[in-house]
């Protein structure tokens, strides 16, 4: 989708060592842990820490370029009603996604902790998992 006229090569460890972290949440969320369901940003509870780390894990990768909302929002939307599209992505779409969730955030409270508990971030990092250190492109 966001294609760049030269593929990069990307530290995939970087993006996969919050799956056990995004695990943890999800499970303490479940227990009924209330900080983890805390979704106000402005506070320190385990949501928003590891959505501040995850942020700039992406901005120090490099991930963050510039993607087209007219693109990425309808794609964001499609891997919501259809999990499955996550496996067609390429990871600078997953990047681009991911953090499209995290600016939700800002317009409509809740956005990025919903992509939480639903499982949408994990996916995409699993699938970042698979794409390995493959191009972003790839």
């Amino acid at each position: 989708m966001n294609k760049a006229t030269e593929a990069k090569r990307w530290d995939h460890n970087t993006l996969i060592r919050f799956i056990p972290r995004f695990n943890e949440l999800k499970e303490q969320a479940r227990g009924g842990v209330p900080a983890c369901l805390d979704l106000d940003p402005t506070s320190d509870s385990p949501i928003w820490t590891l959505h501040n780390e995850l942020r700039d894990a992406l901005a120090e990768g490099g991930w963050l370029g510039s993607w087209d909302d007219k693109v990425i929002s309808p794609l964001a939307f499609a891997c919501y009603e259809d999990p499955g599209k996550i496996d067609e992505l390429c990871g600078r779409d997953i990047a681009a996604i991911i953090h499209y969730h995290m600016l939700k955030n800002m317009v409509c409270e809740g956005h990025f902790g919903a992509m939480v508990f639903s499982g949408q971030i994990e996916r995409m990092l699993e699938r970042v998992r698979k794409l390995g250190t493959s191009s972003m492109d790839s």
